[in-house]
């Protein structure tokens, strides 16, 4: 089998800690919409096969994320379990300039460690 492409394989990365975060209780996977394809879910966790937009927009709804959370690279899943990044972008695409302002600021002025 052939390498899956880079936003395959980042989707399915994505998609395997997800799904792990998200059935942590064990319940969870039988709670998925009725018509949802174990199989979908499967290969979307393997990377097997190449990732429609709606493909990744069931699975997300499917397991309460945003789809646009299956593409980010590097996100740190506990960030995602609590829903506060999807909410707080959702939150600054709707203010007004000063409040976009704000937020702008206090995100410049953070400045992560430096590795060495």
């Amino acid at each position: 089998m052939s390498e899956p492409d880079p936003l395959t394989a980042l989707a399915a990365r994505n998609i395997t800690e997800l799904v792990a975060l998200a059935t942590a209780d064990g319940e969870q996977i039988y709670r998925l919409p009725k018509g949802f394809s174990l199989r979908t879910l499967a290969h979307a966790r393997e990377g097997s096969h190449s990732m429609t937009l709606r493909t990744l927009q069931k699975i997300a709804k499917a397991f309460g994320f945003e789809p646009w959370l299956l593409l980010f690279p590097d996100l740190p899943v506990a960030l995602v379990a609590d829903k506060r990044l999807a909410q707080t972008i959702r939150d600054y695409l709707k203010a007004p300039p000063a409040g976009k302002e704000a937020v702008e600021k206090v995100a410049a002025s953070y400045r992560p460690p430096v590795q060495q």
